[in-house]
């Protein structure tokens, strides 16, 4: 064989396997942006309800079930949901409400469940 046709081939090698990982590399990366977007968006929707929690109650735990169990009462109409009844007793028996990204704890030891810490949700 003639040296041109190893470099042809070697070449060509070189040139698929680089338009393959390219692609990858391209693919990867528009995975990573729509998954980022979606994050962002949980992420600002936690920050609204945190704002209308600490703007609307006096942070006691039944008021901030009342008005998570009317928004999500809400977009469940909105989404033709029937779960919506026992949103509000599912929040009082618990000792934190779960946003999207982000957890809301109480203090049981106040009459009153005051909040008292906002913790990153794992």
């Amino acid at each position: 064989m003639n040296k041109w046709k190893i470099a042809f081939w070697c070449s060509l090698v070189l040139l698929v396997f680089t338009i393959l990982f390219s692609t990858y590399i391209l693919i990867n990366q528009a995975y990573d942006i729509t998954y980022y977007k979606e994050d962002s968006k949980l992420v600002e929707e936690d920050f609204e309800e945190i704002i209308d929690v600490i703007n609307n109650t006096d942070l006691s735990k039944h008021q901030i079930a009342k008005l998570i169990a009317r928004k999500s009462f809400v977009d469940a109409k909105f989404l033709n949901s029937n779960d919506t009844i026992s949103t509000y007793d599912k929040i009082m028996d618990s000792d934190y409400i779960l946003l999207n990204k982000v957890k809301l704890y109480f203090d049981f030891n106040d009459e009153d469940n005051k909040l008292t810490e906002i913790q990153k949700r794992d």
